[in-house]
């Protein structure tokens, strides 16, 4: 791979991260000033209980399908396909159990309110094909979908909250 080509998709990717943990910043920021410390506690609590049951819906399934994709790049839809259908199964499995045990897990009324909605982030997260663009060597698009997917939560933040 020629060094600027290199040089140009690490550009886009690590400004994409810069311009993304900014926006991530400036929406934890306005939801910490309009949801107070009650519910933004319960916010932050139903969200890191949501990624340890995300964990199955990975299991390595994006990197290995990245890897395939790169030795065998005419494949690319197959292998996507086979990913992406195995990722979504096991994630609706996922968001379903978190539901179902939300009334055990959550410490609070308000945090069991919100376990249900934040574990339809899960088969969202399951369905990204980010790891395919990487995987077919298109940095810069990779960069561009983070930045689209990094400005819809931060459009979504400010719609409901403000």
């Amino acid at each position: 791979m020629p060094v600027r080509r290199l040089l140009g998709g690490f550009s886009a990717l690590a400004g994409t991260m810069l311009v993304t943990q900014a926006i991530g910043f400036a929406a934890l920021a306005l939801a910490s000033r309009e949801l107070g410390p009650n519910y933004l506690g319960a916010a932050n609590f139903a969200t890191n209980i949501t990624i340890y049951f995300a964990i199955p819906a990975n299991f390595g399934l994006a990197l290995l399908g990245m890897r395939d994709i790169a030795r065998e790049p005419e494949r690319a839809r197959e292998i996507a396909g086979q990913i992406l259908t195995l990722r979504l199964g096991i994630a609706i499995a996922s968001a379903g159990t978190l539901a179902a045990t939300a009334p055990l897990i959550a410490p609070n009324a308000n945090t069991q309110a919100l376990l249900p909605l934040a574990a339809l982030a899960i088969p969202l997260d399951a369905l990204s094909a980010e790891w395919v663009l990487l995987g077919c060597e298109r940095r810069v698009a990779t960069a561009l979908a983070r930045l689209a997917g990094q400005a819809l939560y931060a459009v979504l933040i400010f719609t409901l909250l403000v």
